[in-house]
């Protein structure tokens, strides 16, 4: 419950929105290719549509989409390479982006996004890949 970052975001149309693959859009049983955001009544904020401001939870976190997982990471686009990316603003990168286990994570994700499921399911799931600049770019992706 100490980090209140995640999950809320300052503008209604933001890439930080995640973006869901096919399958998951079928299983949450949403019309949109990304998860909405809603206006909090008190705050100056908005927050994920599965998101209970409350508590500081998800309401669905075992079956949250596959960019929510990802988070602090994403998938970033530039021109027609795919990097793996981090949110540099996420306090627990602040914190954690120089230590061996969050390298470690780091090499884990790259071999796991590089595998041939995990290739053709980016491909047949682009709209995860983000066009956005203002992260960190750790890796490129070959796909």
């Amino acid at each position: 419950m100490a980090c209140q970052g995640c999950c809320r975001f300052l503008k209604q149309k933001t890439v930080w929105s995640a973006r869901l693959m096919k399958r998951e859009k079928e299983k949450l049983g949403c019309r949109f290719n990304k998860l909405r955001l809603f206006a909090h009544p008190q705050k100056n904020i908005f927050i994920c549509e599965f998101f209970n401001y409350r508590q500081n939870k998800c309401r669905i976190y075992s079956r949250r989409p596959f960019d929510c997982r990802l988070y602090p990471f994403l998938l970033q686009r530039k021109g027609r390479r795919i990097y793996l990316a981090v949110e540099t603003n996420c306090p627990f990168v602040q914190d954690n982006q120089d230590s061996p286990g969050f390298q470690k994570f780091i090499r884990y994700l790259i071999a796991l996004l590089r595998r041939p499921d995990w290739r053709r399911t980016l491909r047949d799931n682009p709209q995860v890949i983000q066009k956005y600049t203002r992260v960190l770019s750790l890796t490129e992706l070959k796909f």
